[in-house]
């Protein structure tokens, strides 16, 4: 069997392999259904972290009022003047300055779910 098969809309494909296969071999369909798993997991878990944190900053604030509403209001404008990529990307650095990296090897998916959630808790923030 060759290792590289075009999709099966090109001359040469196989029907087993309909994205076909890359140079060793691999399935590319089940290669991108692999990946995608991935990618649903750090997508629901950011957001469900940032849902979380933003309902509980926008209820505490609304509750306790003062000087507390002030500062998680004033916090949120703040958060949401600045992109979400740059923000992500700041939590990022500061996590491999703070852990080791083959700690934050380890740890990359939690790190990128906490960066991503960080960032868009003041989209589930209510605001005035």
């Amino acid at each position: 069997m060759d290792a590289f098969i075009p999709p099966v809309w090109s001359e040469g494909g196989d029907i087993r392999f309909i994205l076909g296969t890359d140079q060793q071999g691999r399935d590319m369909l089940s290669t991108i259904i692999y990946g995608s798993r991935i990618s649903l997991i750090v997508g629901f878990a950011s957001i469900i972290f940032a849902m979380v944190l933003g309902v509980f900053l926008g209820v505490t604030s609304g509750y306790l009022g003062g000087k507390y509403e002030i500062i998680v209001m004033r916090l949120t404008d703040v958060q949401l003047t600045i992109p979400s990529i740059l923000m992500a990307l700041l939590v990022d650095g500061i996590a491999r300055a703070i852990i080791s990296k083959s700690m934050h090897d380890e740890m990359a998916i939690y790190v990128l779910i906490f960066a991503i959630g960080i960032s868009e808790w003041p989209q589930f923030s209510p605001r005035n």
